[in-house]
């Protein structure tokens, strides 16, 4: 009786995890279904009464939000300009975090396919029907994915070094950037059901590649070049080549960023330019932010990009320092670095993969909100999940 309550137990946090990460990569800002919150409750109550026993790992959620709040107060102390709507919305995403304490329980990755599938379809068909449609129905898509699914969706034209490409971004796909290396890993070093893998790792590199953002793509082959090497690095008659190759990679790494940076009609990059100076600008101005920050929400002079009172810019990793000062930022960054640090130390080719795709997210989040949104939750449950659940040690490739 008890074995079989416990299955039934593990069979409804698994059958509510599963809508939980759908939701949060098909709709993650909850503008399609609005279940996010009643969905994480579903998910989080049974959880709790099934495995009442809590580990060590409560103590993250609880730095990470004392942070916030005691940099907040400070804010609050200081008078500085805060929206406090944002603030609201910066604490609410951190309540994922309240699931780590029973990561060991959980199995996140697999429950990632079914959604990024859902996700290729979307992205491909509306790829297919935006570059084949008339200027008229193409411009009805746009306005529809505008007004409706804002925040989710976006579809355009993208220039990137001279060259005009139709753009399907779909916002949770950075995400799939960490599945997609667990997979690919698989398809090179696993031979059974191998044509399962490659089914999968397709599918989610869909939505990564027809994206339009550039450093995503960039990642995807980056994550796909390096897990090669790994691969022939585990061959020891081909390590010489495998040094070879990661050393020309490099070289070509720094070319492609070199040219990128060099690429004055790129828009975005004018854009981030102008905000650093911003922040320049702001810690002169408040010097003391580098010591305790100004508590998140809290302000700043965008130099125009978006008015004198922005409440974020797109650089995430200054950001943390605006909002918690250096020395806080620091920590609260090492609680994203942790999992890496826990892989490094198991040393299997598949940890390396995984923590190979989680660093390029990181640079990713580096420069867009990445970080504190669902998504980026969702990322770090990720690999805390795979890092620590015993699951993950005995059914991957060493």
């Amino acid at each position: 009786m008890i074995l079989s309550g416990k299955i039934k137990a593990e069979r409804i946090i698994s059958f509510f995890m599963s809508l939980f990460v759908f939701v949060l990569l098909i709709d993650s800002a909850n503008v399609i279904f609005k279940i996010k919150l009643p969905l994480f409750i579903l998910t989080f109550v049974p959880i709790i009464l099934f495995y009442p026993k809590i580990n060590k790992l409560i103590y993250v959620p609880i730095i990470l939000y004392s942070i916030i709040i005691i940099t907040s107060v400070i804010g609050l102390l200081n008078k500085y300009n805060t929206d406090y709507s944002f603030q609201l919305f910066f604490l609410q995403g951190f309540s994922m975090l309240l699931m780590l304490p029973w990561i060991t329980r959980l199995r996140l990755i697999e429950k990632c396919v079914f959604p990024a599938i859902v996700m290729a379809i979307i992205v491909l068909s509306l790829f297919v029907i935006f570059i084949g449609s008339n200027t008229t129905l193409a411009t009805g898509i746009y306005s529809v994915l505008s007004n409706e699914f804002e925040g989710i969706l976006m579809i355009g034209k993208r220039t990137f070094i001279g060259i005009d490409i139709t753009a399907v971004y779909y916002s949770s796909a950075p995400v799939l950037l960490i599945v997609f290396a667990y997979y690919f890993h698989k398809l090179m070093f696993i031979r059974e059901q191998r044509g399962r893998w490659v089914f999968i790792s397709l599918f989610l590199a869909v939505p990564l590649l027809f994206g339009g953002v550039r450093a995503m793509v960039l990642s995807f082959f980056a994550i796909i070049y390096l897990i090669i090497i790994i691969k022939l690095w585990s061959l020891k008659k081909w390590q010489i080549f495998a040094a070879f190759a990661l050393f020309l990679g490099l070289c070509a790494g720094v070319f492609m960023l070199v040219i990128l940076l060099l690429d004055k009609g790129e828009t975005s990059l004018e854009v981030k330019q102008v905000l650093l100076n911003a922040f320049y600008n702001h810690v002169w101005k408040y010097p003391e932010t580098l010591i305790w920050g100004n508590g998140v929400g809290a302000t700043f002079d965008s130099l125009g990009v978006r008015g004198f009172n922005a409440i974020q810019s797109e650089w995430t990793y200054l950001e943390l320092i605006r909002w918690f000062g250096l020395p806080l930022a620091i920590v609260f960054m090492l609680v994203y670095i942790y999992p890496i640090y826990i892989l490094f130390r198991k040393r299997k080719t598949q940890d390396y993969a995984m923590i190979i795709s989680y660093i390029f997210f990181l640079l990713l989040a580096g420069t867009n909100p990445y970080l504190y949104s669902s998504n980026g939750m969702l990322a770090l449950l990720l690999m805390y999940n795979y890092s620590l659940n015993p699951y993950y040690d005995t059914n991957t490739a060493k």
